[in-house]
C-alpha cells in the first residue's frame, strides 16, 4: 500500500487522508455553508470504522491475492495470558505492546510514537481523563507511573464501565449526530463511554502519530487497535438485552462515501454493517472475562 501513487485511493497515505476527510470537519453537509462533517464523539464512529476496516481489509486481501487474510486484532483490553491449548482463540493478554509494532525491520513499525509504547513492560493505560487536557495547550499528556497491578485494576474497570455497565445505544455507541446538527467536539456532549475512555486514552497512550485524527491511520498500529474495537462492539451485543444497537432511521440510513479494493467509490448505509456475520468474518475467542465480570483481582496470571 505504501508503494502506490498518493493518487491511489488503496495507497496507504490515501487511506489515510480517507480517514481525516470523514474525521476533522473537511465535509460540508448538504444543503449548509457552514456545517461540517465529523464521524467522531457521536453514533456514527463504530459503524463508520467498521467500514474503514472492513475496506481495508479486503485492499489488503486484493493486493495479497489471499482472500482469506485477515488483520489481526490487538487485544488491548486483555491482562491475563490463559495456557489452555485451546484451538479456538487468542487467550494471550495484550496490555503490552507486541513486539511487532516496535521492531523497525517489521512493516507495522512506526518510530512517531511516544516512550511508553516502545516500553515493553509498561502496560497500555485505559483510564486517562480527556477532560482533563488541553489539546491546544501544546503540553503532551500525563499518564501516572502506575504499578502493574494498580494498572490492571483501572483497565479492568474502565473496561467494564464503559462497556459492561453502558447497556444501552446511547452509553455504548453514542448519542444522535442528525443532518443539521453542529459537529461535536466535546466528548462529553454526545461520544458513547467506550470510545471516549479505552478508545481516546489508547490513542493518547501511543501518541505520536496516533493523536490526531488527521494522521492517525499512518501508524499501523491503527488498523490493529480498531479490530479490537470491532471485537468489542461485537461483544457488547451480548452481553445484555440492553446491548441494542439505535433503530432511528438517521441512524441506519445515513451513508459515506468509501474506495473498495477495486478503487470503486461505494456508498455504504450503516444498516449495511451491523452484521459482521453478513460481512464475512468473526473473531476468535479471548479471555476477556477479568473484565467482563470485573474480578477485583490485579493477578495477570490465570
Amino acid at each position: 500500500m505504501r508503494a502506490f501513487l498518493d493518487n491511489d485511493p488503496r495507497s496507504f497515505k490515501r487511506q489515510n487522508e480517507i480517514h481525516c476527510a470523514y474525521g476533522t470537519g473537511s465535509f460540508i453537509q448538504d444543503g449548509s455553508t457552514n456545517l461540517s462533517i465529523d464521524i467522531h464523539l457521536n453514533w456514527h464512529f463504530l459503524p463508520w470504522h467498521r467500514m474503514f476496516i472492513y475496506f481495508h481489509e479486503k485492499i489488503l486481501q486484493k493486493l495479497l491475492k489471499d482472500p482469506e487474510f485477515t488483520l489481526h486484532f490487538w487485544n488491548f483490553d486483555i491482562s491475563v495470558t490463559l495456557s489452555t491449548g485451546r484451538p479456538d482463540g487468542c487467550y494471550k493478554a495484550g496490555h503490552f505492546l507486541a513486539p511487532m509494532h516496535s521492531d523497525p525491520s517489521k512493516s507495522t513499525f512506526e518510530p512517531n510514537r511516544t516512550y511508553r509504547a516502545f516500553e515493553p513492560s509498561r502496560p497500555v493505560d485505559l483510564s486517562f481523563d480527556v477532560s482533563q487536557w488541553n489539546p491546544l495547550s501544546g503540553n503532551p499528556a500525563v499518564f501516572p507511573n502506575y504499578t502493574l497491578e494498580e494498572q490492571v485494576l483501572r483497565n479492568r474497570t474502565i473496561m467494564h464501565i464503559s462497556v459492561v455497565s453502558s447497556s444501552n445505544a446511547s452509553s455504548f455507541i453514542g448519542k444522535h449526530y442528525r443532518v443539521g446538527d453542529d459537529r461535536i467536539l466535546d466528548p462529553a456532549i454526545a461520544a458513547g463511554n467506550f470510545e471516549k475512555w479505552p478508545h481516546i486514552s489508547l490513542h493518547m497512550w501511543v501518541g505520536g502519530l496516533m493523536i490526531p485524527a488527521q494522521t492517525s491511520p499512518r501508524d499501523p498500529i491503527f488498523y490493529t487497535f480498531h479490530a479490537n474495537v470491532e471485537r468489542i462492539w461485537d461483544l457488547w451485543h451480548k452481553l445484555g438485552d440492553g446491548s441494542v444497537d439505535p433503530t432511528d432511521p438517521d441512524w441506519l440510513d445515513a451513508e459515506f462515501l468509501i474506495w473498495d479494493e477495486n478503487k470503486v467509490m461505494r456508498r455504504v448505509k450503516v444498516k449495511s454493517v451491523l452484521d459482521i456475520k453478513t460481512l464475512g468474518y468473526t473473531f476468535e475467542n479471548v479471555n476477556d472475562a477479568g473484565w467482563v465480570f470485573l474480578e477485583n483481582s490485579t493477578s495477570t496470571t490465570p
